[in-house]
């Protein structure tokens, strides 16, 4: 529970609420002189998750969820398929987020809502966190995001005040996990030595190195955690822009008509 309220506090600070009324819609105004622009931005109508039936990290979920609720949507669903395990980790990550909206369904009430969202006026995007949700994927109405949730981490191990390597293999049981140079064994993990050279060029989506280490995997990897970030996960492809409807209005000369 400690971890994740410190992904969740992380979470907060780079994607802080909207400050006022968080749902209604922003607007800025400017002019170059030859052209005066408007720009509007509402939050979304709503936004579902849709969630693997194979264990998900629950830190990918929270970096998921805290910018669709930091953004003012108006409605943050979360769907799982019956025949799903709820893990402790994602219940309690789930709760400490303040999501309330969590719904199981079947094949037909997938079905079923797809074509709902397909046939409302409502603006919203579909967030797939398993890449197999098939009957949402094919509605053109409604927008939708599949996020790659199996992607490979890897941990450059250097001592063992380095990282909690308990904690990285609980906390992302959908990924494969490759450690690097660590003395022992350590279960969910795949272990390999080499040089930090090496360790560069592998495909890893997120990499765990020593504090000296971070400029050089920063150039290289979408994500680098050093001790003390274990708990905290970032999608790029998504972010609080993603959330809201944006719209654009040019007037050239400054004229109406």
């Amino acid at each position: 529970m400690a971890a994740l309220k410190t992904a969740i506090a992380g979470l907060f600070a780079m994607y802080p609420p909207r400050p006022g009324d968080a749902q209604k819609p922003r607007r800025q105004e400017w002019s170059l002189g030859w052209l005066d622009a408007s720009f509007k931005e509402t939050p979304l109508d709503f936004v579902i998750f849709l969630l693997p039936d194979s264990p998900i990290s629950p830190l990918k979920l929270l970096a998921a969820l805290v910018p669709a609720r930091t953004s003012g949507v108006r409605q943050v669903i979360v769907v799982r398929r019956e025949a799903a395990k709820w893990e402790d980790e994602v219940l309690v990550a789930l709760e400490l987020a303040g999501q309330e909206a969590v719904h199981v369904c079947d094949d037909s009430m997938e079905t079923r809502i797809a074509k709902s969202l397909g046939a409302s006026k409502s603006l919203g995007v579909v967030v797939d966190m398993a890449g197999d949700w098939a009957g949402f994927a094919q509605t053109p109405a409604v927008r939708c995001v599949r996020l790659a949730q199996a992607a490979p981490l890897g941990v450059f191990y250097e001592g063992p005040e380095e990282f909690a390597l308990r904690m990285i293999s609980r906390l992302h049981p959908d990924s494969g996990i490759t450690v690097w140079n660590a003395p022992r064994k350590v279960r969910g993990m795949r272990h390999r030595s080499g040089d930090f050279e090496t360790f560069l060029t592998q495909p890893y989506a997120a990499a765990f190195v020593p504090c000296h280490l971070r400029e050089c995997a920063a150039s290289r990897f979408p994500l680098t955690l050093c001790p003390g970030a274990e708990t905290f996960w970032w999608w790029p492809r998504l972010l609080p822009a993603d959330f809201s409807a944006c719209r654009l209005s040019l007037l050239s000369g400054g004229r109406d008509g």
